[in-house]
Formats: structure tokens, sequence, C-alpha cells
């Protein structure tokens, strides 16, 4: 991302997200129970519900908050009831109910209806997150690169690297009885565990995402609008400032071969018989490969959850969905684990993860891939426009997502 571009949304960000504390003086405790990386949903969940436990918690986040993510800031009927399951329902306040969801592909749409799922903004949402967690005792501090180093004893050591210019000491050291790594795709922070890193599987699309403040009024509030194509599909719906928030899924070839992340969108758009006008000029970002899977989940004193811990394109809302009930099922193990640490407990999240949180994804996987085939979507198409009922038992296993 242009360091301009950076620079614009973080001040745009400033005047829409809830004000985050940051600490005065974060390089005084040089150990906790629980160094939390990555101040997403997964992150800074696990965070709040450690705190609550009663542990001294640090998270900390690559990017000065409040900042801007790649997603569809959707969140699914199942997210939604998970967030009021452990008393957050409330950072949902702002949100905007969906209500539908329209598929088109070759310039033919079809509608479903949506129930109990809503999208918010990663701008919003992040940093009321990140807020409620510090409100019950976790110290958050943002700006900075963390490294997992080896175990040593009772503690796993982490190594903080400022990225800006006003931190207090360029390097720091962190002793943590565990370390929960949630800070996405990418998984450069192991260089002691390689096993822990994230691998793309072959047919991996890349994420893009970007913002129009001002679209087209075709694009209503409430509904999903998912534009579908061979080389990948492109997921719009307004957030709750009315912006236009866009997320896209895209074989890197098709990419390449457009000339950009815009144009690749904007043809996809284009060609599925939504309006496009302006999407190719935006600011776009984009991410790594997005479907990968780590070869383990925990090592010695750490977990991942969260999209570190594996991830599937999504698309009506299940990623976040996903978080949230990963890091509500790692808790508990997490806070045994820094009170008393067993190799068991290893086995346990991996376990865990895989029985649930895998076997969801799973079936993501097999319709996101259909995405792919005009055929299979125009056909799917076909039959919904006259029975848009036929969806019912697909988008019923999705919000329990």
């Amino acid at each position: 991302m242009a360091p301009e571009f950076e620079t614009a949304l973080d001040e745009e960000c400033k005047t829409r997200a809830p004000a985050i504390r940051r600490p005065l003086h974060p390089a005084e405790h040089a150990s906790c129970d629980v160094v939390v990386i990555g101040a997403g949903p997964a992150g800074a969940i696990s965070a709040l519900l450690l705190a609550r436990s009663g542990l001294s918690v640090r998270l900390v986040e690559r990017k000065r908050f409040p900042r801007r993510k790649v997603c569809g800031a959707c969140l699914s009927e199942a997210a939604v009831g998970a967030l009021r399951a452990i008393g957050l329902g409330d950072v949902l306040r702002d949100a905007v109910p969906l209500s539908s969801f329209r598929l088109a592909s070759r310039g033919r749409s079809a509608s479903v209806p949506l129930r109990g799922g809503c999208v918010l903004s990663r701008t919003e949402f992040d940093a009321a997150l990140v807020a409620e967690a510090m409100n019950v005792g976790a110290s958050f501090e943002d700006g900075v690169t963390a490294e997992v180093g080896p175990s040593e004893q009772t503690a796993r050591v982490v190594t903080l690297h400022a990225t800006h210019r006003d931190a207090a000491s360029a390097e720091r050291k962190l002793h943590a009885h565990v370390v929960v790594f949630a800070a996405g795709l990418a998984g450069t922070a192991f260089r002691h565990d390689p096993e822990l890193r994230s691998r793309p599987t072959k047919l991996a699309h890349v994420g893009a995402g970007a913002e129009m403040p001002s679209a087209s009024d075709f694009y209503t509030p409430g509904t999903i609008f998912m534009a579908t194509h061979r080389a990948g599909y492109v997921g719009l719906t307004r957030t709750e400032d009315g912006a236009l928030n866009i997320a896209a899924a895209l074989d890197a070839r098709f990419v390449s071969a457009e000339g950009s992340l815009g144009a690749a969108a904007a043809k996809i758009v284009r060609q599925a018989g939504f309006p496009n006008e302006g999407l190719a000029e935006l600011d776009w970002t984009g991410t790594p490969p997005l479907t990968r899977q780590p070869a383990s989940v925990s090592a010695d004193r750490l977990f991942l959850v969260g999209d570190a811990a594996g991830y599937v394109e999504p698309f009506t809302g299940e990623g976040m969905g996903w978080a949230i009930a990963a890091a509500t099922a790692l808790a508990p193990i997490a806070s045994a684990a820094s009170r008393e640490w067993s190799p068991a407990l290893i086995d346990t999240w991996t376990s865990h993860y895989r029985r649930s949180i895998g076997r969801r994804q799973r079936v993501c996987r097999f319709l996101a891939r259909g995405l792919r085939s005009p055929l299979l979507v125009t056909a799917a198409i076909g039959v919904l426009r006259p029975f848009p009922a036929a969806a019912a038992p697909v988008l019923r296993h999705l919000a329990a997502s």
C-alpha cells in the first residue's frame, strides 16, 4: 500500500472508530501470562476472554489503529450469535442488518433472502473489540511487529520491533507463559517453528479490497452483491457509514493479464451485470493467496487462531464467524496452558480446531470452488430466480458457520 494512501486512510479511520487508549509505558512490563499477536477479531476476542479470566494479557498489532482491512465486512448469523453469547452484542449497535444475497454471472442474477447477519466495517469492528479487551484489563500496543522466539523453560520469548518513529525503543523482548498468534495469513513470525507457517493451496486466489465512499444507488444497504467469473468473484455491500465495501478473490494470472487488482475486479463486476463505474480507479489493497493451511496449529506454549490457523475463501460472513468461534474455544485451553503447561494441550487444541472449524471450512471450500464455474453459477441462478427457497439449505449451513 502506498504510504500516502495509508496515511489518508488512517486519518479517515480515526474519525470513524472508537478511541483506543494506548499504554503510556509499554516497555515497563517485560513478562506477562499471555501475549496475543494480531488485533483482528480472533486476537482481540482471545485477549478479552483471557483477561476476563484474570490473566495478564498483552495484545500487540503491526498496524497503527484504527486501520482498514481487506474483508467483506459481513458477519453471519452464527457470528452475531457468538458475539452475543460472550457479552459483545453491543459492538454491533451500528451494524447494517443483512436481508438478501444477490448472485450474478454473465448478466443474469438471482436474489435469495438472508437473515440474522449484518455488515460492519472492520475499522469500526476491530477497534470496538480492542476497546472491550482493554476495558477488562488487557494491555494494547499497536505499531509493532512480533517475532515468536523459542521456548525458555516456563515461557516463550516474543521480540517486538517498532514500526513507527515515535516508539519508545526499536526492539524489546517479552516473556509470556503462552503466545496466541492471530496475525492473519502471512505467518512470517515463526522462524523457530516452521511447521506453523501457512502455505497456500495450489488453486488459491489472492484477496483484494477497496472502499468507495460514494457509489451507485443500485447497491442498496442490507444486500450482499456477488459478481462471479471463472477467474474469481467480487462481493460488494454497504457499511454502516454508507460506503461501498468491496472484497474480491481473484486468480493471480487474471490480475496480471488485466494489469491491476482494480481492473480485474471491475471487469468481473461489469460482466456479471452490476455497475462498475469508478471501481478500477480505487486504491486497492491485496493479500497473500487466501486458501491456505499450516502443517500444525499449535506448538510448545503457542497456539494459532483465526486466519493464521487456516483459511478458506468465505463469501457471506463465515470468515469472522470462524474467528470468533475459534477464539472462544481456545480461551479455556490457553488459560489452562498459562497456569500450568502440558504438552497434551497441543493435541487438545489441534484436534478441537480440526474437528470444529476445519469441518465448517470444508463446506465453504466446496462452495467457493463452485463460484468459479460459470456453468454451475448460471444453472444455480436459473433455479433460484423462480425458486429462491431452493437456496435455504445452503444458506442455513453458512449461517451456522
